[in-house]
């Protein structure tokens, strides 16, 4: 998703007003020439006429998800989260940009086993970054327990179909909804300039090289120690670079599922 690859042109702003305009009020003087009418300021305009901004847009949605009980407890499930993730990575394949990353990139690649393990980690790791420092994800959650059984669903495709025999029939608003405040862009539209977030686009790129160098440093060996609170590693390395995944489960079991992921 970050690299480079071009994305569609956005279509259309969700909410548009189609109000049709006021009636216009007679005037004290009909010989005099009218001036043409102004328009009203964001100061003046009244909160019913003024375009909602994309934050008003946003907090809109949260708040209707949240009202029919889509919110925060559906995190209690590790899937959850996975599931967040993976239909983004559908969405923005299949969804008019071809912005193809995780699985879609060693498929349409070729990569072997080794090559799609490692470009699937670090995808996955930008996600769960990106979803923290973002605050998607709610406080004390269990990281390591989702990367653990995230070998066993990050190969797979998730389509809108599969959200709605799984998850319910809303939920593909919900995941989709999550994804964008992660990555702070619509599907297919991370490179899209006027409408990613280019402080969460920066931050995107930061945590991409620095995900490459933490999963490298555990294939030598360098990296994984018990718990995730860095330290020398589980084959005496440093571990300086894998302290990348301590906020996200701990580099073991990072470790683990760069060894174990089933390959696309």
């Amino acid at each position: 998703m970050f690299r480079g690859i071009d994305s569609a042109k956005l279509l259309g702003a969700l909410f548009g007003s189609d109000k049709p305009a006021a009636e216009e009020k007679p005037t004290k003087e009909p010989t005099k020439e009218k001036e043409p009418e102004a328009q009203p300021s964001a100061s003046t305009a009244s909160k019913g006429d003024a375009e909602p901004t994309r934050e008003e847009k946003r907090a809109k949605v949260n708040s209707f998800l949240e009202s029919v009980g889509l919110g925060t407890s559906k995190f209690d499930n590790p899937e959850w989260i996975i599931d967040v993730y993976r239909l983004r990575v559908d969405d923005d394949a299949t969804q008019g940009g071809e912005d193809f990353h995780g699985m879609y990139e060693a498929q349409i690649n070729g990569y072997g086993a080794k090559e799609s393990r490692m470009v699937i980690c670090e995808d996955f790791a930008v996600f769960l970054k990106l979803a923290l420092r973002q605050k998607v994800i709610p406080e004390g959650y269990d990281y390591a327990k989702t990367v653990r059984i995230a070998k066993d669903h990050l190969c797979y495709a998730f389509e809108k179909a599969d959200v709605a025999e799984k998850w319910g029939g809303m939920s593909a608003m919900v995941l989709r909804t999550l994804a964008e405040r992660t990555y702070g862009s619509i599907v297919s539209s991370f490179y899209d300039d006027g409408d990613c977030d280019p402080v969460i686009r920066a931050a995107g790129e930061k945590y991409l090289e620095e995900a490459g160098k933490a999963l490298r440093a555990l294939r030598r060996g360098n990296g994984g120690g018990k718990g995730g609170k860095g330290g020398k590693g589980a084959k005496g390395g440093k571990g300086g670079q894998t302290k990348f995944f301590d906020d996200i489960g701990g580099p073991e079991c990072w470790a683990e599922l760069l060894t174990k992921l089933r390959s696309t």
